[in-house]
């Protein structure tokens, strides 16, 4: 988000979302514990009633917080393992060689190098999300400044779910703020007088309050000030407050409304066939593809879920017939192996970040390249560099790199060689220079360092750096070695240009799925998006060695 919504929005996971309940739950358990180290003869009989009640109502709250994800827990998930078996017909001990040819789920996709001075944009954003929704949003008057001057040479079509909230929301959300935080400040303040009977009674409502609201309060705080940042920016947007689907066509800095209706929510199948029917129209130049939406590594990507996105995609090219020269994707983690495999069949070149991305800086990126190229013939691959950047110094791109998609296949196998080196070493007993290349790798995303260690994705290129830190040159570590240097070698080919703030410097602009502790919860319970954990992992022809790396490492972190 950008500072300005930062700073008055509620704590959020890796994709923008509410984080889970869980801090408010630890909030009632130290006012328990604080209550429960004072004396016995100042606390009394009804005191140790009420504090062992409001910790019952708080883990029940906590319990019931995660309902769901304890039924998920219950559910029967394929192991990575299984997974690799059904992708491959071939039990996990008995994978191919590792680096072979391996046949790809679909043909890398083989776009034009020639220059043109036409650039086509087909957008869409997913403006759903209400904290967001204002900022995502405001693309469109970017987007339409993209056009302007352009002869025809730039244009844009675009289509946009949005759920605007009037002003008359504000109040409400305010209204929801102070229902929420107002019991909390009371019982606390009634806890405090000295009445050992009224300390009870706010004791005893506190755990009610506590276990009704644990899982929801979290939530209830984030609709009530997204309502209120929303309501207020919607009121000083010059698109006016509308909710539902629009689709726009912009040239030469004109805005023209093809459709719009009340239906939000577009499925990956009508996606797909939006971005196909939009692209058939430009055979020639360059095709741009621009999708806005919540993302999480491979899980999810630009709204889509992940085991979906893949398909998405293809389905618009094969409507095209022909592929995507250049896909941008404002979408948090997005820079990801997995998420990348998945563009390979459909694009040419991919703009990405590996960690989180502020809403609505693409259409900035969008305005500025096209500017700088004005009255240019220009190749996917320069468009692409020209949009990265742009987005240098643009607040809230930490990261932004070009990918070449058809490098993807070559990266792919340096990682499966590497994954084979590493099984051995696991099998072997040999974890310690593993363990300390992990510890040193970067977990993605840096702001959110509990979720990011908990989904252990980091960069690849540093992890592969750490690995020859901590592997010195031997006979026994030869293939870790080589291994490492085939993977930082691959990544040099794949990725045009990256744009790294200094934060992020040794960084390779690639992440992917590393070993941690988590990782078998991960595995059966479903995430914040409703995509499954890593039953999504491998389902865009990743690296199967890597895979049962991951897996077997993952069993020895404690």
């Amino acid at each position: 988000l950008p500072s300005s919504a930062r700073a008055s929005a509620p704590a959020s996971s890796a994709d923008g979302h509410p984080a889970a309940p869980r801090d408010a739950v630890n909030l009632g358990l130290q006012e328990a514990a604080a209550v429960a180290d004072e004396p016995a003869q100042k606390a009394g009989l009804l005191d140790h009633a009420a504090t062992a009640f409001l910790v019952a109502g708080a883990l029940a709250g906590l319990s019931s917080s995660f309902a769901p994800t304890m039924q998920a827990l219950t559910q029967s998930t394929p192991s990575v393992s299984q997974a690799v078996e059904q992708t491959t017909g071939q039990p996990s001990g008995q994978m191919a060689e590792a680096g072979a040819t391996r046949q790809p789920a679909a043909t890398v996709a083989q776009a034009t190098e020639q220059p043109s001075p036409d650039t086509h944009i087909i957008a869409h954003i997913d403006a759903t999300e209400p904290v967001v929704e204002p900022f995502v949003t405001g693309n469109l008057g970017k987007f339409q400044q993209a056009t302007t001057g352009s002869n025809g040479h730039v244009t844009v079509d675009m289509q946009i779910e949005r759920n605007a909230s009037p002003l008359s929301k504000a109040g409400k959300g305010a209204a929801v703020i102070a229902a929420t935080v107002a019991p909390l400040i009371f019982f606390r303040r009634l806890a405090k007088r000295q009445d050992s009977t009224a300390r009870a009674v706010a004791l005893t409502l506190a755990g009610v309050v506590g276990t009704v609201a644990a899982g929801s309060m979290l939530n209830t705080l984030h609709d009530g000030v997204g309502s209120v940042i929303s309501a207020v920016a919607d009121a000083k947007s010059p698109e006016g407050v509308w909710s539902g689907r629009e689709t726009v066509h912009m040239a030469d800095g004109q805005r023209t409304l093809l459709e719009q209706n009340s239906s939000q929510r577009v499925e990956p199948e009508q996606l797909s066939r939006f971005l196909g029917e939009q692209m058939k129209k430009y055979p020639d130049g360059n095709v741009v593809v621009s999708l806005t939406g919540h993302g999480l590594y491979y899980r999810h990507v630009a709204g889509v879920r992940g085991d979906a996105f893949a398909d998405m995609l293809q389905g618009a090219t094969r409507e095209a017939g022909r592929p995507v020269d250049v896909i941008v994707v404002e979408s948090c983690l997005s820079g990801n192996l997995e998420a990348l495999n998945a563009m390979v069949p459909s694009a040419r070149y991919a703009v990405v970040s590996e960690e989180s991305i502020a809403a609505g800086a693409v259409g900035h990126m969008f305005e500025a390249a096209t500017k700088a190229t004005a009255g240019q013939a220009i190749t996917p691959r320069d468009l692409a560099t020209k949009l990265v950047e742009a987005g240098r110094g643009e607040p809230g791109v930490a990261t932004l790199a070009v990918v070449d998609l058809s490098k993807m296949p070559q990266l792919d196998q340096a990682v499966d060689r590497l994954g084979s080196a590493l099984l051995d070493e696991v099998k072997a007993g040999n974890t310690a220079g593993i363990r300390e290349a992990l510890s040193g790798t970067m977990m993605l995303p840096v702001q959110e360092g509990a979720i990011a260690k908990q989904f252990a994705v980091g960069d690849l290129r540093q992890f592969a750096q750490n690995l020859l830190a901590t592997h010195a040159e031997s006979a026994s570590t030869a293939a870790v070695r080589a291994g490492a240097q085939g993977v930082l070698q691959s990544l040099d080919e794949a990725v045009v240009t990256a744009n790294l703030t200094d934060a992020y410097k040794a960084q390779g602009a690639v992440s992917i799925q590393l070993p941690g502790k988590d990782i078998a919860k991960f595995e059966k319970q479903a995430d914040v998006l409703g995509a499954r954990g890593l039953s999504s992992y491998g389902k865009a022809d990743s690296p199967q060695h890597w895979r049962a790396f991951v897996d077997e490492m993952s069993a020895q972190i404690k």
